[in-house]
């Protein structure tokens, strides 16, 4: 008897429970809000398209020119204090669920180097050129031997793509790639002379930068490319940095901080 009675709860409760299933409602749609988390000034972007679950979509940019006073906008990301997920615009992102996306920002007080480079990326890691949008990164290497000129080496990572369609291409006229290079040179030296008002005391050098090995699984076969290198010592001008190369040696103590300066002569060639 104890038997049929355990049954029949059982199936009542199965009949009570998908009953009430029925009147629960799942979301078919789902939003996207962005969220100024702090500014001082301008407006959020407003996404007012709603989405299905799995939908890919292109992350907005700071249309409204979102503010904030001692800061950059650096991007948005999945949490108001900034340890989710970040995005910058045209990221691409998946719908699951309603999305809030918190305005990103850094601190515009520079103490180090790390702070530096979160500094140069949220205000220089993003150039719209002639020929379309470019992304950068940016990373250091800090000189601790006196054999070596400068304290910090600025490393500006590059869409190797995007360059590489740039130099050869050959859907991008000379005289349109004699443009973005220029473009991509401007940009750099506004990257340069950030820094060193950044840092004013240290002696620094950078430019775009890319490297590998040919046979990576030995690091046999280092191979770098370098494009629009510069530095704050040594002189401002090609022949001065010369003159102290070949007539100093080229050491820590012997290069003083003289202001920015190309240092062409170790570029490689992205100009037709």
């Amino acid at each position: 008897m104890k038997k049929y009675i355990l049954i029949f709860f059982i199936i009542l409760f199965s009949f009570l429970f998908l009953s009430a299933c029925s009147f629960i409602i799942f979301p078919t749609t789902f939003t996207v809000t962005y969220n100024g988390n702090g500014n001082t000034g301008g407006s959020v972007p407003i996404d007012s398209n709603s989405y299905a679950r799995g939908t890919t979509i292109k992350i907005f940019g700071n249309t409204g020119n979102l503010a904030r006073t001692g800061y950059s906008f650096a991007g948005w990301n999945t949490k108001s204090d900034g340890t989710g997920e970040s995005y910058i615009v045209d990221d691409i992102y998946i719908i699951t669920s309603n999305t809030t996306l918190y305005a990103e920002w850094v601190s515009n007080n520079v103490v180090d180097a790390p702070s530096l480079m979160k500094y140069l990326k949220a205000n220089f890691g993003i150039l719209q050129t002639s020929i379309g949008q470019t992304k950068f990164e940016f990373d250091y290497y800090e000189n601790t031997t006196i054999t070596s000129p400068y304290d910090y080496w600025i490393q500006v990572g590059y869409d190797i793509d995007f360059f590489h369609d740039l130099k050869y291409s050959n859907q991008i006229s000379t005289e349109m790639n004699h443009t973005v290079c220029q473009e991509l040179k401007d940009h750099q030296e506004r990257i340069a002379r950030a820094a060193i008002d950044k840092m004013p005391n240290k002696k620094i050098q950078g430019g775009y930068f890319s490297s590998c090995y040919l046979y990576p699984y030995i690091h046999e076969g280092y191979v770098d490319d370098n494009y629009y290198s510069w530095r704050n010592y040594c002189g401002t001008t090609a022949t001065e940095y010369r003159l102290a190369y070949d007539h100093y040696p080229f050491v820590y103590e012997n290069a003083p901080i003289t202001g920015f300066g190309w240092t062409a002569y170790i570029d490689d060639d992205l100009e037709r």
